[in-house]
Formats: C-alpha cells, structure tokens, sequence
C-alpha cells in the first residue's frame, strides 16, 4: 500500500525523519518495503502563467510562449500543442535539474533563443496514466497556483512515499487511518479521527432510496446515504494529488471522494446517480445464472448464480464489491447521488472478482474482511467532503440495512502466561499501557485481563495474539537472548516412505538416468494408443472441471505415456542414449460421482532408448534397486501389458503380488507416438514395493571356510521361467547354496527346437565347516532331479 507522509501528518504528529519512522515501523510490525521522495532530484522549476503564445516564424511544429514566472517574463519554444494563453504550467529555469540527470540550458531553437522549458508530468517524475486525459501527452496543465512559486512545493511533491506490505491478516492498515494509529503508537504520539460532523444545512425530506438485502450470508450491512444538489466538477488540487501519489486518477468530485474515504478508512464506497435507480429500490440479491450486466468500463459481464448483485426493481446495476454498472453511472448531468457503504462477504468477492478477472483496490479489501462498524463511518465522512467541498446537500437521515451486529468480542489472558511466552517479565502497569495505547479496553483481575477488542482488530482471537501486541512495542530488541532448550526440540527427519524413495532416486541416479518431471494432467487418448482395454482400471481416470485442454483434461494414471513423449522430446534433439526415471503419483476414481477423494499411488517410470541398449539394461536397474531397498522374494513371469512387447516383457512379482511391469515398447505404439527406436520402460508401484522394503540392517561375520562352484547347464522348454528354475534349485540346495547367477541362455543347432539351454554358476558354502566333494554332489544330483521333475528339463552334456 502506497501512503503519502503528508497525509499521516493530519492524524499524527511526526516529528522524526522519514528513515527512522520506517526502521521503527518495521521494528513494530508494520514492514516499510521503501519510500521515497517524489521531488528527488527536482530544482529551479516554479510556477509559471503562459501569458500568450505566437507561432514560431520559422517552424510550423513550434510555439513560442511568453511566460510569466514571478519575477520575470521568459520567452520558451515549445513543440506542445495543450497549451493555451492563461494556462498554469510547471517551468524549468535555465540551470534547473530534472529527474534523470537532465539540466536545462539556454538553447536555439529555429533561431529563437528559448530561456527555460515547459515541463511535462512525466519529465517531474510523475506516472501521466493517473492524470486526467488533458494533463497526458504534452505539458503538465496546473490548476491555478501562485506564480513563480517552488513548483515541488505548490504542486505537492514535497512529499515522501511510503510503501507498506500489509499481511492478510490486518485489513484495517489498507487505510491510511490504519496505518496512523500504528505510527501514533509507535512514537507514543495522539492518534486524530478525521471530521466526521455533519453540516448544519441538511435536507429533511424523506430518502429517496429504500434497500432491501435478499441474501444476508453475503452481505452483513449495508449503509447508504442520499446526496442532492450535485455539482460535478474537478476535485480540489489537494485531493487529486492524494489520489494519485496512492496510485489511483482522479475522474471526478464525487467519485474521487468515495475513492478518498475508501483510502482513508479502508471502507470502499460505490456512488450511483440515485435519479437512474429504478423506482428508488435497491435490492441486494445473488445473481441468475447467465444474468448480464454492463458495468462501468463499458463491458458486458456474464455472472453465475454465486456472485451477489447491487440491482433495482429493473435488474442489475452492480457487481457487489467489484464494480458499478453503466446504467447508474455518475455523468456530468448528475443532480443527485446514492453512496454505497456495505459491508459484503470477503470470500464471496474474492471468487467474484477472480472468476470475472475485475481485481480492484475496493475488492482487495473486501476480500480480507471489513468490520461493520466502518460502514456507517465511511458514509457519514463522505456527505462531510461532498458538503465541505460544496458539491451537494446531505439528507439528515441514513439507511443502515443489517440482519445482526455483533457484540464486541472480548479475551481473557493470564499475565503471568503472557510472561512465559514472550520469556520476559513485563508488569501489568506496562502490559496495560501498551494495549490501551492501541485502543484496547482492558479490566484487571488480579493476574487475570480481561480485555475488550477494538472494532477495527478483528485479527485477535486468543492470548498468543495479545502476547504478540505487547511484544512488538514493547520492543523486540528488549526480548533477551536464550539458548535453546535442548529437552524442546524436536529433531526433524524423513519419514520411512520419503528415506526409501530417496534411495531409490540415488540408485536410479548411480546408473546415469535423468530424473524427469512432468504434469499430473493428462490427455485420455494416450490410454488408446498404449492399447488398454476398456475395463482396464487405468481408464477410471478423474476428469478435471476447468482444464487447460484436450491435453490437460483429466488426471493421469500412469506414467507410461509421459515418459514415452519425455524420451522422444530428447530423441528429437538429438541425443544418442536417453536414460530417464520419475516417481510421482497417479490417481483414480473411487466413485462415479467423485464423492470421495480419488485414490493416490506413487509411482516408478522408467524409460531408456538409445545405442546398446536392451532388455537387460532395464531389468537389471530394477534389481539393483531392489537390492538397494533391500526388497527380497522377486520373482518374475511373461507379462501381457498390451503396450510392450509380447516376447520381450515381464511381470514383476514379490512375493506373489504383482508390483509392476517392464520391458520393450511394443512397435505399433512406437509407431503411434513416432518413435523409430528400440525402447524399453517399466513402471511398479512404489506404495507397494515400500511395503515389502526390509531397512533392518544386519551384519554377520565374514565366511571362515571355503566356497565351491559348479556349472550346470539344462535343456528346458522355451516357455520355461529362468526364475522359476532359479527358484526351484534354491529349494533343493537348502542353506548350502549361497549364491545363484544366471550367466547364459543359449539357442541354436546343438538346441532341439522350441528348446532353450539355461546356464547357471551355482556358489556352495557351509558356514561351519569345508564342504566335501559328495556333499556337492547329493546337491547337485538333486538339482537335476528337481529341474527334470518341474520343468522336464535335461542336464547339458
């Protein structure tokens, strides 16, 4: 929030510098992000009075003025054509500087010698798109000033800028009010309210305007004030500048007065020409779905049966806390004026202003939530200004429209509770000092306060809150320094679930893949090109409401069609080998009618292409990350995913449930998603191999007795399991086999047909003795029996 100095200065006195008022701002909580002085770098420019102006005898683009700056008449050439004779204007003397390092020197122009220049807003630092629309695009056009004063001084650029970040949590500091009382308080200073005495000349007649609120959940209060005898003109100087070093331009006196008061005490205002409301009704009510409105930018807005309405007894002639309609517009020919002072819900502004992308300065602070009690002060300052300024005549009466005021909302605390968080000592007298000091009503009770909260700090709600007031004015800085509490602290670490994924990632890392990263939306034709079938459960996929796209419509469950376009995404650019894995979770529909949350399951992708690369290579990242996550009982068979390749693809198996699956593209999805290479992916659920994780570590002692190896060799047929077999000779060799490792599966001419030759390098140990040549072979011979009996294989001659 931008806030003038000099506008602080009418609640508060300030006598400090503008460095030390922010540094003890921010000490007390309320963070001064910068400021600065907007008549920086600006010297020797006065205010001067065009007194005529000629056409320059030897350009037709020039003008020469004569210009009457106090003390002398000076003869400038200018290319502007705003100007007029009469016309008030800032002039840059000869010597004068200019924000940007510019000097004015005295010049030729077209053979004239020009004694100064005519400045523009934006040549003194000013932004032209707060300005009204004669004072942009040529010279700064001045209401009328003294002659051959300061220009920074009349103008009102003697003046610091302070910006302001205010959190959530504290609507009252988005008011320049707001932010005078937290000055009054830190510099121990008198807070003052602004005037709120009505005139003594008010109509007595009966208003004009009835309202009616239809929908009290959405609007608490609604205070409005009729205002006759209108007479539209520019505001005074003074006024627009505060509008415009606060970021907003001026249009009018009326509506330049609700944007003061909305500035001032945080409370928006919306003005209507009470001549244009139909039958004096106003009626606040929530919209009909697909009703329409023209609001004041001249554009017609479609509205949803959620967003609450300003209307009369002939439609809509407001978006409540966005913007006001076309149709009750303040115009020139304006006699007589209805001004608006409501107090709307924040959350319901919120999602209006957001879904009609209307975000303004008035519903950025109904969105944080306005107490009620604001309204009928707003109102009542704004008929003081309009009749101060002479702009109209208040009527004596008020509508003041509401359901239920609260009660003020009182807290009980503990001094001695308040003491132990803050660790320090501060006595009642202090505690009570400082908050009165910020308008609390406080009751001792002994230890105990009882404490009644000001209207305007609806952010205080338990004794934490109270603790954190006193703190910060009683001064941070004063907190003494303590060492942790060791038997307090608690030691923060993964949990079992994020420790294991990240080993996985490690592994995954070791052997060069890339981590990828992609979307959790999902286009629903990828399902049809890796070939699902329809029942399949991948296809209970949750679609989104408001997507992206086709593309983004719902969200994904599987990784699979990701990590193909992520592969081929690298293909394209070139690269030889592309090694790349992501974890991250799918998810499914429970239900039809998405009453519950859909399930969530992490998964693992990965995906390899490239040179030298084969089956081998993706299985074996598989296994090694298992043996790293210490995953025992993996068994694996042929699998039938419909996207891989029918004979080159496995189901991946621990004990007896199926985790996941991996193996070769199948061509005709390669060729679906223009792939022209050999590629490999898997995908297991991690949910469930975490489960089957084993991260007990155990240690036993290095072996004290020899082991012994034997090949052997058996004829199987084709459709035999390797595992199978591996498994099968594990059983039979008991606790002497110590390592089984598949080093060979041949077929060729010494192989009968529809046959294969499965080689294995069998390791035997015994741990308490040398095992002898027999005992090896009762093994062996029990392994070949084992294998003829199951698998109706044959030792290898």
């Amino acid at each position: 929030m931008l806030v003038p100095l000099s506008w602080l200065k009418e609640f508060v006195d300030i006598d400090i510098p503008v460095g030390e008022l922010c540094n003890r701002l921010t000490m007390t909580g309320t963070k001064v992000e910068t400021y600065k002085y907007m008549g920086e770098n600006i010297e020797n420019v006065v205010i001067g009075k065009i007194l005529k102006i000629e056409k320059h005898p030897n350009a037709d683009n020039l003008l020469v003025g004569s210009v009457d700056t106090g003390n002398d008449i000076l003869r400038i050439v200018t290319g502007a054509t705003n100007i007029y004779e009469g016309a008030f204007i800032p002039v840059a003397k000869i010597g004068a500087r200019l924000p940007g390092g510019i000097k004015i020197r005295k010049n030729k122009l077209r053979g004239i010698e020009s004694m100064g220049m005519m400045c523009s807003a934006e040549e003194l630092g000013l932004d032209e798109s707060l300005l009204p629309e004669y004072q942009r695009g040529g010279i700064f056009i001045l209401p009328e000033l003294p002659i051959g004063e300061d220009a920074v001084r009349a103008i009102g650029l003697d003046d610091y800028i302070i910006e302001f970040e205010i959190t959530p949590n504290r609507p009252d500091e988005l008011s320049i009010v707001g932010i005078a009382r937290e000055v009054a308080v830190t510099l121990g200073k008198e807070f003052r309210m602004p005037n709120f005495d009505m005139p003594e000349v008010l109509k007595t007649e009966e208003l004009p305007i009835t309202v009616e609120i239809k929908d009290n959940d959405l609007c608490k209060r609604y205070v409005g004030c009729v205002i006759d005898n209108i007479q539209i003109k520019e505001s005074p100087w003074d006024i627009q500048m505060k509008l415009i070093k606060c970021g907003i331009r001026p249009i009018n006196n009326i509506v330049d007065i609700t944007n003061y008061v909305m500035l001032e005490l945080g409370q928006p205002l919306h003005a209507f020409d009470a001549d244009k409301v139909s039958e004096g009704k106003i009626i606040v009510r929530r919209a009909l779905e697909g009703e329409k409105i023209v609001t004041i930018d001249h554009k017609e807005r479609e509205l949803r049966s959620d967003m609450l309405l300003i209307t009369d007894s002939k439609g809509p002639i407001g978006i409540a806390g966005v913007m006001g309609g076309l149709n009750t517009e303040i115009t020139a020919d304006t006699k007589r004026v209805f001004i608006e002072s409501a107090n709307f819900l924040g959350s319901n502004i919120r999602r209006t202003s957001k879904a009609l992308g209307m975000r303004s300065e008035a519903s950025s602070r109904f969105e944080k939530g306005l107490a009620l009690e604001i309204a009928p002060l707003a109102a009542n300052r704004c008929a003081v200004l309009i009749s101060e300024q002479g702009a109209g005549i208040p009527y004596s009466n008020m509508i003041d429209v509401y359901s239920v005021l609260p009660e003020r909302h009182s807290i009980t605390v503990n001094i001695n509770r308040i003491n132990g968080l803050l660790g320090l000592n501060i006595d009642v007298r202090t505690i009570t000092e400082i908050l009165e000091r910020l308008e609390f009503k406080v009751d001792i009770h002994g230890d105990m306060l009882n404490i009644a909260l000001p209207y305007f700090r609806n952010d205080i709600e338990g004794e934490a809150d109270i603790a954190e007031e006193i703190a910060r004015f009683y001064g941070y800085d004063r907190i003494p320094e303590t060492i942790l509490d060791g038997k307090r602290m608690v030691q923060g670490r993964r949990t079992l679930e994020q420790t294991l994924e990240l080993r996985a990632k490690n592994i995954l890392s070791s052997f060069s893949l890339y981590e990828a990263v992609t979307f959790s939306f999902a286009d629903p034709e990828d399902l049809d090109r890796l070939y699902l079938p329809q029942e399949d459960l991948r296809r209970k996929y949750v679609t989104i409401s408001n997507s992206l796209g086709k593309n983004q419509s719902v969200m994904r469950t599987t990784l699979i069609p990701d990590m193909i376009k992520t592969l081929k995404l690298n293909i394209s650019r070139g690269y030889k080998r592309v090694l790349m894995f992501e974890i991250a979770p799918v998810y499914f529909r429970n239900d039809e009618e998405l009453k519950e949350l859909p399930d969530q399951v992490k998964k693992l992708c990965i995906g390899l292409s490239g040179e030298n690369i084969d089956f081998y290579d993706i299985k074996g990242c598989i296994e090694y990350m298992f043996e790293g996550l210490n995953v025992k009982g993996v068994n694996y068979t042929r699998s039938d995913e419909p996207y891989l390749h029918p004979g080159v693809s496995i189901n991946i198996i621990i004990d007896g449930e199926v985790v996941g699956s991996a193996g070769r593209l199948h061509p005709r999805v390669a060729d679906r998603y223009d792939i022209s290479r050999e590629t490999y992916v898997a995908e297991l659920d991690m949910d469930a191999i975490f489960k089957k994780a084993d991260v007990t570590k155990t240690y036993k002692p290095l072996p004290k007795f020899p082991s012994v190896e034997r090949d052997a060799a058996f004829i199987v047929a084709e459709e035999v399991s390797v595992g199978d077999m591996t498994k099968a000779i594990m059983e039979s060799g008991g606790k002497l086999i110590e390592e089984i490792s598949l080093f060979d599966i041949y077929r060729g001419k010494q192989i009968p047909e529809g046959k294969k030759s499965v080689a294995f390098s069998i390791t035997f140990r015994a741990a308490d003795r040398t095992l002898t040549v027999t005992e090896i072979d009762d093994v062996m011979t029990k392994i070949i029996e084992r294998i003829k009996t199951d698998f109706n294989g044959v030792l290898r001659g």
